[in-house]
C-alpha cells in the first residue's frame, strides 16, 4: 500500500483509501466533518488530497470508520507521514509554473509507467541543459537570468528524479518530427538536443519513437502526458501542456481517450531502429 515515493503521491495514494473506507461505512462527507468536529472543507480537501493528515487526526478518523487492524493502520499512518514531508521542488515552487505541474512532477517520481507525446518541443524530461535554456529564454524573453538558471536545475533534477530512481518506470515516448525540425537559434545548440535524445533512447526502460511527417495529419493540438501508477487502487492521470492551459484529467473516460490517443500515434510511429535514424539524420542536416 505504502507505494509512493514522495508527499503528493503519499497523499493521493492515502485519499483513495480514505474516501473508500467513509463510503464502504456509508457515512457522508457532511456527517464525518461532525462527528471530527471538523469544517467540512478541510474534510474534502483530505480527501481530494489536496492537504496532508497528521497521524493523529488520521487515527482518529480510521476509529470512526471502523479500522482496527494494525497493519493496515501502519501502512496508512506512514503514507500520512509520506504525504507531509517537504517535496524536493518545495524551494523552487515559485519557479513552477502551476500547482499542476507541481502535482505532475510530485507523482512522476512514483509512476510505474509514463506514456510522452510531444509535438513542437521536447518536454523537460528529455531536454539537454542548453537546449533548455535556449527554448526558456526564446518563450520567455523577460525571465530575469537568476530565474531562468533555476528553471533549468529542476529540468535536470526532474530528470534524475524519474530516470535514476532504483525502480525507474517503463517510459514510452512518442515525438513528432516536427520537434526535430523546430530550428533554435543555434545549430549547435539543437544537434546536442538530438544527440541527447539518442542517449535518452538507450536507456533500457525507455522507448522513443519519431511520428514523422509521412504519418500524415492527426486531431492532437497538445503535449500530453499519461502516468500510471504500480498500485491498481491508483487511477492513472493525463497532464496535458498547450500554451495556454495546464491540466490534471482524472475522469477515467477523458484519460481513456489519451490511452486511444497515444495508442493510435503508436500505429504512425516508427519503430525504435528508424526513429534512431531519423534524428541522426536530422542531425547531420544541422552540421
Amino acid at each position: 500500500m505504502t507505494s509512493a515515493h514522495g508527499p503528493i503521491a503519499g497523499r493521493r495514494r492515502l485519499r483513495t483509501v480514505l474516501r473508500r473506507a467513509r463510503e464502504s461505512s456509508a457515512l457522508t462527507q457532511e456527517s464525518v466533518a461532525q462527528s471530527m468536529e471538523w469544517s467540512l472543507s478541510k474534510l474534502i480537501r483530505i480527501e481530494n488530497g489536496s492537504v496532508s493528515i497528521s497521524t493523529n487526526d488520521l487515527r482518529a478518523l480510521l476509529d470512526l470508520y471502523g479500522i482496527a487492524d494494525k497493519s493496515t493502520i501502519t501502512e496508512l499512518v506512514e503514507l500520512a507521514r509520506i504525504g507531509r514531508a517537504r517535496p524536493w521542488w518545495t524551494d523552487y515552487r515559485e519557479h513552477l509554473s502551476s500547482a499542476e505541474f507541481r502535482t505532475l512532477i510530485g507523482l512522476e517520481g512514483s509512476a510505474s509507467t509514463m506514456r510522452i507525446f510531444n509535438q513542437n518541443v521536447f518536454s523537460g524530461l528529455l531536454q539537454a541543459e542548453q537546449y533548455a535554456r535556449t527554448i526558456l529564454r526564446d518563450v520567455i524573453p523577460e525571465l530575469p537570468e537568476g530565474d531562468l538558471q533555476t528553471r533549468v536545475k529542476v529540468r535536470l533534477r526532474r530528470q534524475i528524479e524519474v530516470f535514476d530512481r532504483i525502480d525507474p518506470p517503463d517510459v514510452s515516448v512518442l515525438i513528432d518530427e516536427a520537434a526535430l525540425r523546430r530550428a533554435v537559434q543555434e545549430p549547435g545548440v539543437m544537434r546536442a538536443q538530438l544527440h541527447h535524445l539518442q542517449k535518452v533512447a538507450e536507456r533500457p526502460h525507455v522507448s522513443l519513437r519519431i511520428v514523422p511527417f509521412s504519418a500524415g495529419v492527426y486531431q492532437l493540438v497538445s503535449s500530453f502526458s499519461i502516468l500510471s501508477f504500480p498500485d491498481g487502487d491508483d487511477p492513472d492521470m493525463v497532464y496535458v501542456d498547450s500554451y495556454f492551459n495546464e491540466d490534471l484529467l482524472e475522469d477515467p473516460e477523458r484519460v481513456s481517450r489519451y490511452h486511444d490517443a497515444f495508442t493510435t500515434l503508436e500505429t504512425r510511429a516508427l519503430d525504435t531502429q528508424d526513429s534512431i535514424a531519423l534524428i541522426q539524420k536530422a542531425a547531420d542536416e544541422l552540421a
